[in-house]
């Protein structure tokens, strides 16, 4: 594995336990099925924001 594969892999587990700490926060907060409701909508906004880092980073920026 090269050292940029290592940080790649790092940056997506960093995200990803980010979202869950978000998610949890969410559920904590607001009752069903409000949080749901929360979890998923939040879901759909990080599915466009990694898909836009996915095409930033095949146009080099």
């Amino acid at each position: 594995m090269t050292q940029q594969q290592f940080n790649d892999l790092l940056q997506a587990l960093r995200k990803e336990a980010m979202s869950n700490m978000i998610k949890a926060s969410i559920r904590q907060q607001f009752p069903e099925p409000l949080a749901s409701q929360y979890c998923q909508r939040f879901d759909d906004f990080k599915m466009v924001i990694d898909l836009l880092e996915y095409k930033a980073k095949q146009n080099g920026m």
